[in-house]
């Protein structure tokens, strides 16, 4: 419940505090007072964006903030969203701005965007005005009705149907991505394809081609290098000179005097370890001619597969036939990869299937809440409608198919009407007057509060067009509503504020060369009168008077007969 609001420098309203009443509170004035400034600072505070130009005083800060009771749904909205609030503590919602277009937000102390704000501000209160009537012909605006009235029920199936469609349109765009993925890889996997055929035929190994490539020059010039390796053999271990026989003797004759010489005997140990070695030499010289044999063909078979290895290279592997066997480890990856996407489309194509049946279902779930929704609304608007000189009229809502189904469900939302018995119904929309609209708005309204008890409501000026019995009938719908609810209304009429709880009149100051707005309770029970007085005639007069107290007398006992007080439960407001 709305506790109290504070304006500095909003428009025309210098400082202002208005405590608000828990039933009915009415917001009275001259034409021209500004009486709808003061929904304006409120829905200001609520987060509803407004014209700088228009709010802000020169070269002063616009300030306004709204502060609240708190209640058990409202303190777990706010926990949801971080925002940690004692039950005993109150709600503060504050909005501030500059004329320089400096603008801050604050939920309980707390910085706070402009889109929390508002959407705080849709959670504690319904703003109901002509523009609201307007927007009754928008089937946006009464799907959003028919929710509300179908409550919980209705409004977690629009919420699943919302959630199932874009699981749907993820599922969607996920088979078409890889359809695409898989389309824009047909030639990438024909490549793969042929390069893995040429490379499973070659069966390349790691180093094999560097290794061909020594035998081939070994094979290639095998003649030459033979020749050389017995040379160097003959002259390391020939029969005549050679470098084995020399040190040899050496050898013998630096042992025959070692004896005498004992240094002699280190010399004689390292022409024997020279001689071990040359040895060795010789013997690998051996082995290295026995590997220059080749087995017939060899070459031709060395050069045709190297041939083939710089081939796949060219075509498959970069140009470097080293890394063919690298490449051929990767292209077997890739085919595995390649043939994977068909099993993920699959895949993809029945998670679609499952998300299609999933939203199907959940707006058949949908389909039947409305439909039971839109039977009660109907009925409940209806028993509204002889109060309020619509007797005769009926509504109803119909729907229409979409074609498919979407976020908000398969079908389009109408609410019909028909002024008088024995007439069609149509739409809303083409049928309905202004006056006529503004009614049913009214009835809508009454029929909401009785499934959402405890809410606030504001009437900006909903009894335009309106008066007599009419008139009548609508203060004593919102004095039925105040009832269950906390109601602000901005009105005209003086059958409307009679059944106020708590009234304010806004008045125009002008001081030099400035105008103001200044918020006056009416508290005192001849200070109602007076105004009630001027509403009916424009000013108090004997007669006037008396009429006041008649309406005031009989608006008391009609509320009393609500459980309504008719009498202030704080103090109104300063100014």
């Amino acid at each position: 419940m709305l506790r109290s609001l504070r304006i500095e420098n909003f428009a025309l309203i210098r400082s202002a505090e208005v405590e608000f009443g828990a039933e009915l509170t009415a917001c009275t004035g001259e034409t021209g007072s500004g009486k709808s400034m003061l929904l304006g600072a409120l829905s200001f505070a609520c987060g509803i964006r407004n014209d700088i130009e228009s709010i802000a005083r020169q070269n002063l800060r616009t300030l306004v903030t709204l502060r609240l009771d708190a209640n058990p749904e409202l303190l777990a909205w706010l926990a949801e969203r971080g925002y940690e609030i004692e039950e005993d503590e109150e709600i503060a919602l504050e909005r501030e701005i500059s004329r320089s277009g400096k603008s801050a937000a604050r939920i309980c102390g707390r910085s706070a965007s402009l889109a929390s704000l508002r959407d705080l501000g849709r959670e504690i209160v319904d703003i109901v005005g002509q523009h609201e009537a307007q927007r009754l012909t928008s089937a946006s605006f009464q799907r959003t009705l028919l929710d509300r009235f179908g409550g919980a029920r209705s409004l977690e199936a629009a919420a699943e149907v919302a959630e199932r469609y874009r699981a749907l349109l993820e599922a969607r765009e996920r088979c078409k991505s890889l359809e695409e993925a898989r389309r824009t890889e047909r030639e990438r996997e024909a490549f793969v394809r042929d390069a893995l055929a040429a490379l499973d035929a070659l069966r390349p190994q790691a180093e094999e081609y560097a290794s061909m490539r020594e035998r081939r020059s070994i094979l290639a010039h095998g003649e030459r290098i033979a020749a050389a390796f017995r040379t160097a053999h003959e002259a390391l271990r020939g029969e005549e000179g050679s470098a084995d026989r020399a040190l040899g003797a050496a050898d013998a004759a630096l042992r025959s005097v070692a004896a005498l010489v004992p240094e002699i005997a280190g010399f004689a140990s390292r022409v024997e370890a020279l001689q071990g070695e040359l040895v060795d030499v010789a013997l690998e010289l051996d082995r290295s001619l026995e590997r220059l044999e080749r087995a017939p063909g060899e070459l031709e078979a060395l050069e045709s597969r190297a041939a083939e290895f710089e081939r796949v290279a060219r075509l498959y592997g970069n140009g470097d036939p080293h890394a063919l066997a690298a490449r051929w480890e990767e292209l077997r990856e890739a085919s595995e990869l390649l043939d994977g996407g068909e099993e993920r489309i699959a895949a993809a194509r029945e998670n679609e299937r499952v998300a299609a049946e999933a939203l199907a279902a959940a707006d058949d779930r949908l389909r039947a809440a409305r439909r039971e929704a839109a039977t009660r609304l109907s009925a409940s608007v209806e028993a509204e409608f002889a109060a309020l000189s619509l007797a005769g009229a009926r509504f109803g809502v119909s729907f229409e198919p979409r074609g498919e189904i979407g976020a908000r469900g398969s079908e389009r939302t109408h609410f019909t009407f028909s002024p008088n018995r024995g007439e069609p119904e149509r739409p809303l929309a083409k049928i309905a007057s202004g006056g006529e609209r503004s009614r049913v708005l009214l009835a809508l309204v009454l029929a909401l509060a009785a499934v959402r008890r405890g809410a606030s409501y504001i009437f900006d000026e909903v009894d335009a067009g309106i008066g007599g019995a009419v008139a009548a009938a609508v203060g004593e719908r919102l004095s039925r509503l105040a009832a269950d609810a906390q109601v602000i209304c901005v009105t005209h009429l003086a059958q409307i504020a009679v059944h106020a709880s708590t009234h304010l009149v806004l008045e125009k100051v002008a001081t030099g060369d400035t105008t103001a707005i200044a918020l006056c309770p009416v508290e005192g029970p001849k200070e109602r009168e007076n105004e009630i007085a001027r509403m009916l005639s424009g000013e108090p007069h004997r007669q006037a008077l008396e009429h006041a107290r008649e309406m005031l007398a009989r608006a008391k006992e009609s509320d009393g007969s609500l459980g309504r007080s008719s009498r202030p439960r704080r103090p109104a407001s300063r100014s």
